[in-house]
């Protein structure tokens, strides 16, 4: 894959009108940077737990933020980098033994913010 806007080459990335879009091109040009960088610094970023699979190796999950007082749904912009977005809107996340919403959380951490240590102020790094 690459990106719609500077070409580079990408195993994951944000959606845009235009296509997917590399983590460089989402902090200079994407209007729900600004917002998802504030609510991510205050650890305002919201989850559900839709479904536990039978064997409880994968969760369908989805991730909100609050932007102009509204609940807006992160799943379609950002399914792809922290799971597998499906046709109902939910994100498949595979895994057991942690907090899958910690490991979803960390993964838009790391896409959004790839040069600062996530949770630095909780664990005391």
């Amino acid at each position: 894959m690459k990106c719609s806007t500077c070409g580079k080459s990408i195993t994951c990335g944000a959606k845009s009108s235009d296509g997917l879009i590399c983590s460089t091109c989402f902090r200079k040009t994407h209007w729900l940077y600004g917002p998802l960088k504030r609510a991510l610094k205050s650890g305002k970023i919201y989850g559900t737990v839709h479904s536990v699979s039978r064997s409880g190796m994968s969760r369908q999950i989805s991730l909100y933020i609050v932007y102009k007082g509204e609940i807006f749904p992160l799943n379609w912009h950002f399914g792809d980098i922290y799971g597998k977005l499906l046709k109902n809107g939910n994100v498949r996340i595979n895994g057991c033994g942690m907090d899958m919403l910690f490991a979803a959380t960390n993964s838009l951490w790391r896409f959004v913010l790839p040069k600062t240590k996530p949770y630095a102020r909780y664990i005391g790094i």
